[in-house]
């Protein structure tokens, strides 16, 4: 049997906390509730809440801070988080919040009927983000497996010393990677990833090595926005790889044409 969303529910005010919990629980949801920063943090690790309600105005760390604190987290930046406040509604107080990471921001009054609307888009959201990643866990399991089947080339060129160190190399094709599923193809970006190539044959890379960039990079681009992960188009991400083993292949060809090449 599925679980119900679990919500965790943060107010310094009792009685607002009691009836918001109580509007949430009536609607079928299982709730948590803190009444500060340090007890949401803690709760939040050891439940692992789908949304946070988090009230504004609170003692210090307010609920801007403890936002930021929970978006700023490894472990915790996954969950949505909803600021309310019935004190902080201008305009100014909600871009603020929103700039803080929020991913929603409830002023009240509100009715019964508008917050579990909006805890219910909240949760839709959540459980869209978990199958995205979901999916890109299984595709990086896959390349992987793939990975470990490829043989290295057994003739590649003599590689030659590079300045460039490993991980200037994956965040060059990093960005490469999550400019193409963002935007799609364009000369810039086939001109970057020809001269990755050229680095990569420089150094005598064969599949092996594409791969494990390859999967380094989809790493990067899974986690560089966070908690709002973009999409990873598999079709696209995997055309993307092939085009820089094409350039590297054409790189190859070209070395082992030049008479110098094979000194």
């Amino acid at each position: 049997m599925n679980q119900p969303p679990r919500i965790l529910v943060v107010d310094d005010d009792p009685h607002i906390r009691y009836a918001t919990s109580r509007v949430l629980r009536d609607a079928g949801y299982s709730v948590i509730e803190a009444s500060s920063c340090d007890e949401c943090l803690r709760l939040a690790r050891e439940h692992a809440p789908d949304v946070i309600l988090l009230d504004v105005v609170m003692d210090e760390p307010n609920g801007v801070e403890t936002c930021k604190r929970i978006k700023a987290d490894p472990a915790l930046a996954h969950i949505l988080v909803a600021l309310l406040s019935g004190v902080k509604t201008d305009s100014e107080s909600q871009a603020l919040g929103l700039e803080a990471c929020a991913d929603e921001y409830i002023a009240r009054p509100i009715t019964h009927r508008e917050l579990v609307a909006r805890v219910q888009a909240l949760v839709r959201l959540k459980q869209a983000h978990d199958a995205l990643r979901e999916q890109q866990r299984a595709l990086l399991e896959k390349l992987e497996r793939e990975r470990a089947t490829l043989d290295p080339w057994e003739q590649s060129p003599r590689a030659t010393p590079s300045t460039i160190t490993p991980a200037a190399l994956v965040q060059r094709y990093t960005h490469v990677l999550h400019t193409r599923l963002q935007v799609g193809t364009n000369k810039e970006l086939d001109r970057e990833l020809h001269a990755l190539a050229h680095e990569l044959g420089q150094r005598g890379a064969g599949p092996r090595e594409v791969i494990d960039l390859h999967i380094a990079a989809l790493k990067n681009v899974m986690n560089s926005n966070l908690p709002t992960p973009i999409e990873v188009d598999i079709q696209e991400s995997r055309l993307v790889a092939l085009e820089l083993m094409g350039y590297l292949v054409l790189y190859y060809r070209h070395r082992l044409a030049t008479p110098s090449s094979r000194e």
